[in-house]
């Protein structure tokens, strides 16, 4: 998904959170996570500021994100 960051506008407050979902994945099902980061902004809206599928919600799934959003 391509990341939706409004131009010129603050985002003061952003929200992180996961969903793990079961995939099917070449033959087998396994456990994933959406990683997805909200944003509420000066307006006072909510939208979403990207999401990502991630292995798991590990530290390293997370840093990648945090950083990918930064971008």
């Amino acid at each position: 998904m391509e990341r939706t960051k409004p131009e010129g506008e603050g985002i003061p407050v952003c929200v992180v959170d996961a969903m793990v979902l079961k995939i099917r994945e070449d033959g087998r099902v396994r456990s994933r996570a959406a990683l997805i980061a909200t944003g509420v902004g000066e307006d006072g809206y909510r939208e979403v500021l990207g999401m990502r599928i991630g292995d798991s919600e590990s530290e390293a799934s997370w840093s990648a994100f945090i950083g990918w959003l930064k971008d």
